[in-house]
């Protein structure tokens, strides 16, 4: 027994070899046991001998729920009971689907259901089409918008009352897993430079719902739409950004290296008076007096083969 006991404390799986007889008893009887090694790994025929020995014991029916032990072969009296469903919701979520209609539509229980990790969207439509209050709810739409089952996201975010569309951390949370929950938030929230920031961030294509007034307000939004773009895709956010602001150097410096196209009519001489291309100098040259300078090449020949600093020239 000694050597069997230590093999499924290793590993639980170790179970399935055990033959019928003295030893195999002796382990479905030890509850700590049980509990914390057998159910993990049981098949449902292990399970139903670990039931029989502890028929009673809530801890173990819960347990044997949690590794998806069938809710039909609980007892009927537990199946009535909200207080041992809620403890075997949260434990599973799936049960939900399991219930009775009567139980589905207890708010409290849904309410559990949609706020658990890791829940499936399968529950999350049960449960908010059972008690459609919840929908009002922003804990539990909180909780909707962390989720990443967008066909969820859609079904309940257009049927959600103004107040939820226009709640900051919900719609954010919501963007997040799916850039097309921008559609749905309130017009004031649609504005917002972190919600604008979070949605180009996902897909950089909906650059083209922001104003040209907001993009002149907020250049650094399209800054990280062109940034967060591919290379193969940013020639398509041209049409999309404001074309005031293809001055901006950020906006100018920003389209460059992604390897957009080399707008010229776009950019003031400035600009280029200002930018430092990898393996050229500077526009402007500053050196102190006196300083030795080797051209490799000549950058002005209108001005003749040797050029050098006016003060530089003095000391030739």
């Amino acid at each position: 027994p000694t050597v069997v006991m230590s093999a499924i404390k290793e590993n639980g799986k170790a179970f399935q070899y055990c033959l019928p007889g003295e030893v195999k008893d002796r382990i479905l009887s030890d509850r700590p046991l049980v509990l914390k090694y057998i159910l993990k790994h049981a098949s449902d025929t292990t399970m139903r001998l670990c039931l029989n020995n502890f028929k009673s014991d809530k801890e173990v029916l819960l347990k044997a729920l949690q590794y998806g032990f069938g809710w039909s072969l609980v007892p009927s009296n537990l199946q009535g009971s909200k207080t041992f469903v809620k403890e075997a919701i949260v434990r599973n979520p799936l049960l939900y689907l399991n219930l009775s209609k009567s139980l589905q539509k207890d708010s409290e229980i849904a309410r559990l259901a949609i706020r658990t990790d890791g829940v499936d969207d399968s529950v999350l439509l049960e449960a908010t089409e059972s008690c459609p209050g919840l929908l009002s709810e922003r804990d539990s739409m909180l909780a909707i918008a962390k989720c990443w089952w967008t066909d969820v996201l859609h079904e309940t975010l257009q049927f959600s009352p103004l107040e939820i569309r226009g709640d900051k951390e919900i719609m954010l949370e919501a963007i997040k897993n799916d850039p097309s929950a921008y559609e749905f938030c309130s017009i004031e929230l649609s504005t917002d430079r972190d919600i604008a920031l979070a949605t180009v961030e996902s897909s950089p294509s909906y650059l083209c719902h922001l104003t040209d007034s907001f993009q002149m307000n907020n250049p650094d939004v399209v800054v990280h739409a062109i940034e967060s773009s591919n290379r193969k895709d940013v020639l398509s956010l041209y049409d999309d950004v404001c074309e005031d602001l293809w001055s901006n150097r950020s906006v100018a410096l920003a389209w460059l290296s992604k390897g957009g196209n080399w707008l010229v009519d776009q950019f003031p001489e400035d600009f280029f008076n200002s930018t430092t291309v990898s393996g050229m100098p500077p526009h402007k040259l500053e050196l102190r007096p006196g300083a030795l300078v080797i051209c490799l090449r000549n950058v002005a020949p209108d001005q003749g083969p040797d050029v050098a600093p006016p003060r530089a020239q003095q000391n030739k």
